[in-house]
């Protein structure tokens, strides 16, 4: 089993084939748990002679429980960058900053509009700014939330 998300196709997991027949087969495979957002699915086929081929695409989303579903920051501490994702619920405005903790805003991650269904990446950059602990509020039309990070060099 592959899934496609935000970072491109990797393996998921294994299910054992049913060997050659002429009766319909059905697989199951649990993903476990995977943070909301927006996947592609297929089916991996392997003949005995290490020939392959993929079955067809299907598509979900992993809607967030709430209205929104923001990832903690990673890596965290950081010395670069750490990038943490965004999935909402419903569109809507969303500004995305990082604040020092004088309160003094110390980057804009994002300002505009964001679609739902989609876990939307943002990056912090550690160049310029001292190390320290920082946060990063996210306001959108219908929800504020905040997250800290943490330079470290």
């Amino acid at each position: 089993m592959n899934v496609r998300d935000r970072d491109g196709w990797r393996t998921l997991g294994f299910a054992a084939g049913k060997g050659t027949t002429t009766e319909a087969q059905t697989y199951q495979y649990h993903t476990g748990t995977l943070s909301p957002g927006r996947y592609a699915f297929r089916l991996k086929q392997i003949d005995f002679d290490g020939t392959f081929s993929f079955g067809p695409t299907v598509e979900t989303v992993i809607a967030p429980e709430g209205t929104f579903h923001l990832s903690p920051a990673f890596p965290n501490p950081f010395h670069d960058a750490a990038r943490l994702t965004l999935t909402l619920q419903r569109d809507q405005h969303v500004h995305v900053a990082l604040f020092d903790l004088m309160g003094r805003r110390r980057a804009l991650l994002h300002d505009g509009f964001l679609s739902p269904g989609d876990a939307h990446t943002f990056r912090v950059e550690g160049s310029g700014l001292p190390n320290g602990l920082y946060v990063i509020r996210v306001t959108g039309d219908h929800f504020t939330t905040a997250a800290s990070v943490v330079l470290r060099r």
